[in-house]
C-alpha cells in the first residue's frame, strides 16, 4: 500500500463516527475531526498539484473520501455546522484532481454512486433482507424483497437505473423496517425523495408500489408519542405522493386509498394523539390535502371532522406554548375552510 492510500485511510479512520457517551468525548471527537479535515484538505491540494503519477488519487481513495465526508453532512449528533462545511468543502476539494473528468461535483458523485452503494451500502444490509406482505386477489402472499429481487425487477431499464435503484430499494425498506424509529424515519425520508424523482411506469414495472403502501401504511400508526413526529410527518407526504404516482387520477383505486387514509390514519389518529399537540398539528395538516383528492367524497366524514377540528379550535391558549396552540388553530381553521369549500351543498 503506498503512503499516500495510507495517509487516506488512516485520516478515514480517526473520522470514524465512534461509539461515545457524555458531552466530553463529543467535544474531543468534533476537535479532532477539525484538525484532521484540515490535513485531509492539505492532502488533496498537494495531489492536485502534484505532476507525479504515482502521488495520485485513485477512485477508491476517491470513494472512501466522500463516504466518510458524508457522514458529517447533516444533523446527526456526532457533527455540527464547522464539520458539515468542512466535509462539504473536502468534497468539493476533490474535483481538483481530475478536473477534466468531474467538472462538477454533481457530475463526480453521480459516477461513483452505483460503486459507492455496491461496496459500501449493500454489504452493510445484504444479511437483512425485508419480508413483505402482498395482497393480490384478496389474498396475502410473503415475498422477500433482497438486492438480487431488487435487481432483477428493473431489468431492461436504462443503465444508470439500473445500477442504482436496485441497490436502494433493499437497504430503504430495512431502515423503514426497524424497529427504532431514528431508523424508520430515514428510511421514509429516503423512499419519500426518491418517488419524487422516479416516473409512474418504473413504479408499475417493479411491482413494489404495494409493498410502498404497505410499509408506509405501517409507520402512519405511530401517532401516540411526540418522538414519532418526525416519522409520521414523512410518512404522510411519502404514502400521498405514492398514490398521486401510483394511481391514476379520478380512478376508484385511488379513492379508495386516500379514504382509507383519511378515516384510518387522520380521523381515528386524533384518538391516539389524545393532548399531544405536535401530532395532531400534523393530522390537521392532511385534511386540506385530502379533502382537495377526495372532493365531495369527504361528506362522508364530514361529522367526525367538524368534531375534531372544533375540538382542536377549543383548545385554551394558556394551557400549553403558545406559539403552538396558534400553529394548532392555523391549521385546524385551514382544514375547517377546505371541507367548507368542498363540502358545500
Amino acid at each position: 500500500m503506498s503512503s499516500l492510500k495510507n495517509e487516506v485511510v488512516k485520516f478515514c479512520e480517526i473520522l470514524r463516527i465512534p461509539v461515545y457517551s457524555g458531552s466530553t468525548t463529543a467535544d474531543a471527537f468534533n476537535i479532532q475531526a477539525e484538525a484532521t479535515f484540515e490535513e485531509l484538505q492539505k492532502l488533496i491540494r498537494n495531489t492536485s498539484a502534484s505532476s507525479d503519477s504515482d502521488n495520485k488519487l485513485d477512485d477508491d481513495d476517491l470513494m472512501q473520501i466522500i463516504v466518510t465526508c458524508a457522514t458529517f453532512i447533516g444533523e446527526e449528533l456526532w457533527t455540527n455546522p464547522n464539520l458539515n462545511k468542512n466535509a462539504i468543502a473536502t468534497i468539493e476539494l476533490l474535483i481538483t484532481i481530475q478536473p477534466d473528468r468531474f467538472p462538477t461535483v454533481t457530475r463526480m458523485i453521480q459516477t461513483f454512486v452505483p460503486k459507492i452503494l455496491e461496496k459500501y451500502v449493500k454489504p452493510t444490509f445484504i444479511k437483512y433482507p425485508v419480508n413483505v406482505d402482498q395482497r393480490r386477489n384478496g389474498k396475502s402472499k410473503r415475498n422477500t424483497v433482497d438486492f438480487d429481487s431488487a435487481n432483477e425487477s428493473w431489468r431492461g431499464e436504462n443503465s444508470e437505473i439500473e445500477k442504482t435503484i436496485g441497490l436502494i430499494i433493499p437497504p430503504t425498506l430495512s431502515l423503514i423496517d426497524d424497529y427504532n424509529v431514528d431508523f424508520k424515519t430515514r428510511g421514509v425520508s429516503i423512499l419519500d425523495h426518491l418517488l419524487k424523482k422516479l416516473k409512474p411506469n418504473i413504479i408499475h414495472q417493479t411491482g413494489l408500489g404495494d409493498v410502498f403502501h404497505e410499509a408506509l401504511s405501517k409507520c402512519l400508526t405511530y401517532q401516540s408519542e411526540t418522538s414519532h413526529v418526525s416519522l409520521l410527518r414523512q410518512s404522510f407526504s411519502a404514502i400521498i405522493s405514492l398514490i398521486s404516482l401510483t394511481e391514476r387520477t379520478n380512478s376508484e383505486t385511488r379513492y379508495i386509498k386516500y379514504e382509507q387514509i383519511l378515516s384510518n390514519n387522520v380521523v381515528k389518529g386524533f384518538i391516539f394523539s389524545g393532548d399531544k399537540i405536535v401530532i395532531r398539528i400534523i393530522l390537521l395538516q392532511q385534511i386540506p390535502k385530502l379533502a382537495e383528492e377526495l372532493g365531495i367524497v369527504t361528506v362522508k366524514y364530514l361529522q367526525e371532522l367538524i368534531h375534531v377540528i372544533c375540538d382542536s379550535l377549543e383548545f385554551p391558549l394558556e394551557f400549553t406554548n403558545k406559539e403552538q396552540m396558534l400553529e394548532l388553530h392555523f391549521e385546524a381553521a385551514k382544514g375547517l375552510e377546505k371541507i367548507i369549500g368542498v363540502c358545500w351543498p
